[in-house]
């Protein structure tokens, strides 16, 4: 996790001391808000993300290359929703019940600048450094969820009236590494200031420790303080989403 974080900063000022010995670059602050629609999680499905960017713009023929460090928080919204994708499936979070801070890099390629229509494509390289979820309940495929869901065990010999609940529990750890690939388009509301539409696909390393018990009644129960000498367990998560959102850019100084 340490040398995850060590190799993040590295790249981040690595990138910025690059950005800065170009030639014919401009020095730009990027502020990047969008709501976004997971379009593979059947439990929290909208996210907003507020991208704050500082780096530099280099023109060519035919586009912009921008590239930066940026911090990210990315959290969940929720939004009403009467249909019921599962039978017995947790509550809908509320908003910013799931928040992660997140500092990487980030580089941009936009086709057509001249253009006020014009089609662009994203990448960008994050690792989590705070969140509010920390030891906080996952399912079995890394979605955030707000309570373990008990499977009942009836025991031979006994009455169904007295059965025992098995709990599997899943908390989250971390996010060591996530890298994300967009493309869209970028309409110019005025110099500066634009309105955004793109797809975008995910990865996301996540760290979570797990534990099972069970229960003769059917009640959760904080397991919490019992996590820290449990392994970690590392999967990737692979989503895609749907983003609108609006973006501000402020230019600084132009070197020549």
């Amino acid at each position: 996790m340490k040398t995850l974080k060590q190799i993040a900063v590295i790249l981040c000022l690595t990138v910025s001391l690059s950005a800065y010995n170009q030639t014919n670059n401009q020095t730009k602050v990027s502020l990047y808000v969008e709501l976004s629609q997971n379009m593979t999680s059947p439990f929290i499905k909208h996210f907003l993300e507020t991208n704050f960017t500082v780096g530099s713009k280099i023109d060519t023929k035919k586009g912009e290359l921008s590239f930066g460090v940026k911090y990210q928080l990315y959290g969940n919204v929720n939004v009403p929703n009467k249909k019921q994708t599962f039978l017995y499936s947790p509550p809908t979070p509320p908003t910013f019940w799931f928040t992660s801070h997140l500092l990487g890099v980030v580089a941009e390629y936009q086709m057509l600048k001249e253009k006020r229509f014009n089609p662009f494509v994203r990448m960008a390289f994050s690792t989590e450094i705070a969140t509010n979820y920390h030891y906080e309940i996952l399912d079995e495929k890394f979605v955030p969820i707000t309570s373990v869901l008990a499977q009942t065990i009836y025991h031979p010999g006994k009455t169904p009236t007295s059965p025992t609940y098995q709990y599997d529990g899943y908390y989250y750890v971390s996010t060591p590494f996530l890298f994300g690939l967009s493309v869209g388009f970028n309409f110019r509301i005025v110099k500066g200031f634009s309105a955004r539409i793109s797809v975008e696909n995910n990865y996301r390393v996540i760290q979570r420790k797990s534990y099972s018990w069970t229960l003769s009644k059917q009640k959760n129960i904080d397991q919490t303080s019992k996590l820290n000498d449990r392994p970690i367990e590392v999967g990737l998560y692979d989503n895609v989403a749907c983003n609108i959102g609006l973006r501000y850019d402020i230019p600084l100084r132009k070197r020549k």
